[in-house]
């Protein structure tokens, strides 16, 4: 559907529906936070590939890399 909407108006989703955008980036934040205090002091490839993922997430919405 998102695609769908980017068709037809031109417009990625995130500025069609800007308000609906903030409040599913904030539970996925929310849910990320949750996934890294689980990690806890692990250091095994599995937890570091996730915090990788978990970093890169966190500069995308804060604005510090460009978002896709």
């Amino acid at each position: 559907m998102a695609f769908r909407l980017q068709a037809v108006f031109g417009l990625a989703p995130r500025a069609l529906f800007p308000g609906l955008y903030r409040s599913v980036e904030d539970a996925v934040m929310a849910q990320a936070a949750d996934l890294d205090r689980r990690l806890g002091a692990r250091q095994d490839y599995a937890a570091l590939t996730k915090r990788r993922l978990l970093t890169a997430m966190t500069h995308r919405a804060s604005g510090d890399l460009p978002r896709a």
